[in-house]
């Protein structure tokens, strides 16, 4: 098996503003091209679930419903893991797990004004209600989720270093709105592309 780094939920504090940005560009493509592929949800994209380790490949590559993307990896390279929730599409077969009876409790604390959830737990109640029991169907809006997620956690966290990072925060910034806009993740390519 291949050593993938370490996760981003221990090293993103250490990432510079650009390796941030090409962080989420990866994410973004590998979940894309899975996504258009094979109906793709990951369902648990949480930061743990991404490992970053350093490359001396200055740009890494991505078809996306045959469109081709290049990424420069500012010395970073992402992996997802963790499929334990996934969802996918083979030809007439769909391969899930059934959260139901995972999230239920999560659902039912959300419901009580005493109990505060994390913006985690709160993608997974969604999850949960959009899904109604039916594990199989396809929620491309997911993905969208857990990008947006990502994408918050490190505006809202990320000690940015001042020097002339104002554009990539913008470039960040403007990424998340795009993704909150849009139902697919090619959609969000779609109207990047169009940029």
């Amino acid at each position: 098996m291949e050593h993938c780094g370490e996760s981003l939920r221990s090293c993103y504090k250490k990432l510079t503003i650009k390796q941030i940005i090409s962080v989420v560009y990866q994410v973004l493509l590998s979940l894309a091209a899975a996504e258009a592929t094979f109906e793709y949800e990951h369902r648990d994209l949480h930061l743990g679930n991404i490992m970053v380790r350093s490359t001396k490949n200055p740009t890494v590559h991505f078809v996306v419903a045959s469109r081709e993307y290049k990424v420069d990896t500012e010395g970073k390279r992402a992996f997802i893991i963790d499929n334990t929730f996934a969802r996918m599409r083979i030809g007439s077969h769909h391969y899930y797990t059934n959260l139901t009876d995972r999230l239920a409790t999560l659902a039912r604390d959300a419901k009580n004004p005493n109990k505060v959830q994390s913006d985690q737990d709160k993608i997974y109640v969604g999850m949960y209600y959009s899904a109604c029991g039916n594990w199989a169907k396809w929620m491309p809006r997911t993905n969208l989720e857990w990008m947006s997620f990502i994408i918050h956690r490190f505006l809202k966290n990320v000690q940015l270093n001042k020097d002339g990072d104002d554009r990539f925060v913008a470039e960040l910034e403007a990424l998340h709105h795009q993704i909150k806009s849009c139902k697919t993740l090619k959609s969000v390519l779609s109207s990047i592309d169009k940029k």
